[in-house]
């Protein structure tokens, strides 16, 4: 299935819609704003800052802002990138931000597990990569939850400076904890997650 059926994804908390490049909500831009001004973590995992569109990197984007579901305020930003050519879909690895307010507050789980749902049930992905810096814990911790698991050889274009992690679809469809995956009626764009 290809990835631009669906615009919105749904959890119990969380709306997980997609970022449109050619006119971006100025809500959302602030928030990406606010998310590059975290010196303190975002910069340092994420030296160029967080940026929706990657600039001219050769790399395709399948893209979300994390957003509260009742009031729509932006939250973070989740996706799926790839470097562009023929292995595209071996090839894509996970990213996300979330602002420093919203932290430890589960949102970055509830998105991940949305995220690998959409990308193993809607997207038929035969696995997701992460790479993250070794210093990041919290972000390992997070992963190895949703049931990524380190891979002892690093791509080339990854530095000594990060682990790098993947989740195989097989692996996915084997955890009894994993989120359902419905499409909703009224809207065929949309998605809503049971979990």
């Amino acid at each position: 299935m290809g990835q631009d059926k669906i615009s919105e994804i749904i959890t119990p908390r969380l709306r997980l819609r997609r970022y449109n490049h050619q006119r971006p909500d100025p809500g959302d831009m602030r928030g990406f704003y606010k998310l590059n001004a975290d010196w303190l973590t975002v910069r340092r995992y994420f030296p160029d800052g967080i940026r929706p569109d990657y600039g001219s990197k050769p790399i395709t984007q399948d893209g979300f802002v994390i957003a509260d579901k009742e009031t729509n305020q932006f939250k973070g930003y989740i996706g799926l990138a790839a470097w562009a050519g023929p292995e595209e879909n071996e090839r894509q690895v996970i990213h996300y931000a979330l602002l420093k307010k919203e932290r430890r507050k589960g949102y970055a789980a509830e998105s991940l597990h949305a995220i690998c749902a959409y990308a193993f049930e809607q997207r038929e992905l035969p696995r997701i990569a992460a790479s993250v810096a070794r210093s990041n814990a919290r972000s390992h911790a997070l992963l190895e939850g949703v049931g990524f698991e380190p891979l002892e050889e690093v791509p080339w274009y990854h530095t000594i400076l990060d682990r790098y992690l993947s989740l195989p679809r097989e692996r996915w469809k084997e955890q009894p904890d994993k989120p359902s995956w419905a499409m909703v009626n009224s809207s065929p764009n949309t998605a809503i997650l049971t979990l």
